[in-house]
């Protein structure tokens, strides 16, 4: 199985690292920084970038260790289409011209005319979530609870000024921008580098992915002005199962939702995005209810912690589970929720068990009072 994702572009992750996408199991995939490069096109066509395209080519996605996760998920499904097979289609639709997506198996060179057409980044990990399925290295927040959990507590990350030219350097080929966090609106870097966007690339298209706790004030004239905008608001429940599986304000969220909706015209659409964990397998169809103006993407699922995966369900539950939230209707059912690739560990599950009770400790109420039926989950 191939991934087009070495031939789009790059992925920046919040402690700087260049990456091949954000699902890469090694977070120093190259042992490179951005801080380490001169110039983000020359490095995306240079020597360490070619030698993955051609690992890519010859061997596809099962025998590179980093596509691991993407491969576990993605086997077995009828009509797969990956996350970057996605992205190479992003760039094509809407009327933006001048992208195709490379032969997956061209070899690249210093001189190859093709541009760096695709950049994903993440500026810095500040968050204002706590997120269940989160840590310290993607949510600034987290830091205080990380002892709770016996793990490490990751720094702040924050990209330099230099770093932040380097990215404004590469805005006038782009075709598509992502950005992501951390929390996007928490972060002026992201809002110095769309306003440079507006100005030098109106044409390319940005996807922003926010969990819309607080949208500050400065980013209103930006968002308007931005011409080919998508946004995604992260959105895991409903009331009580939001507010403890984001630690933030399902109130307070959906308000500043409807208030974005009604200033400003996302010309590439604006949807609700689910993450499933276990937490939220009987809120799924609740979430899409209450939420039927907006289109809602039930896609991902939850692979790390694997000890939240909904995979380490017995899969004879995980089926009743479907069968009773949908019945026959399994068009808005993720594929990869259908698919999942089911893993026998009571040490995982002991794991989910633990997880649960401090995060019950910490979020001061308990998630099987919201959801009782998640109590007897593994039970025999």
């Amino acid at each position: 199985m191939l991934c087009k994702a070495p031939y789009l572009g790059i992925t920046i992750d919040p402690a700087g690292n260049i990456n091949m996408c954000c699902n890469t199991m090694d977070r120093e995939q190259f042992g490179v920084k951005i801080t380490d490069v001169d110039n983000l096109e020359e490095f995306f066509k240079g020597k360490s970038y070619d030698k993955l395209r051609n690992q890519m080519s010859t061997v596809g996605m099962e025998g590179i260790k980093n596509c691991k996760v993407c491969w576990v998920v993605n086997q077995g499904l009828e009509a797969e289409i990956t996350n970057y097979d996605r992205r190479a289609e992003y760039v094509t639709q809407g009327g933006i011209p001048g992208f195709s997506a490379p032969d997956p198996y061209k070899k690249f060179s210093i001189e190859d005319p093709i541009k760096l057409t695709y950049l994903e980044m993440t500026t810095s990990n500040v968050c204002n979530q706590t997120c269940v399925m989160c840590d310290s290295f993607f949510s600034t927040k987290w830091k205080k609870l990380e002892h709770h959990f016996n793990r490490g507590v990751n720094p702040t990350f924050s990209m330099s000024d230099e770093s932040v030219n380097k990215i404004l350097d590469s805005l006038y080929n782009l075709k598509l921008l992502q950005i992501k966090g951390g929390e996007p609106f928490a972060d002026k870097n992201n809002l110095k580098i769309l306003t440079r966007l507006v100005e030098v690339n109106p044409d390319c298209r940005v996807i922003l992915v926010s969990n819309f706790q607080h949208i500050p004030d400065e980013w209103w004239p930006v968002l308007m002005a931005l011409n080919c905008l998508q946004v995604g608001a992260s959105v895991d429940g409903t009331h009580e199962m939001f507010d403890w599986i984001r630690g933030g304000s399902f109130d307070k969220v959906t308000e500043n939702i409807n208030e974005f909706n009604r200033l400003i015209d996302c010309k590439f659409g604006f949807s609700i995005n689910m993450c499933i964990s276990i937490y939220n397998l009987y809120n799924i169809k609740a979430t899409q209810e209450y939420f039927k103006d907006y289109t809602c993407n039930v896609y991902n699922v939850v692979t790390h912690p694997m000890h939240l995966s909904p995979s380490i369900i017995p899969k004879d539950k995980l089926q009743k589970i479907i069968e009773d939230e949908y019945g026959d209707d399994k068009t808005n059912v993720s594929p990869n929720l259908l698919n999942v690739k089911h893993v026998i560990d009571q040490d995982l599950v002991d794991k989910f068990h633990s997880h649960t009770k401090t995060m019950n400790m910490v979020r001061k109420f308990d998630v099987y009072d919201i959801e009782p039926r998640l109590k007897t989950l593994f039970d025999e």
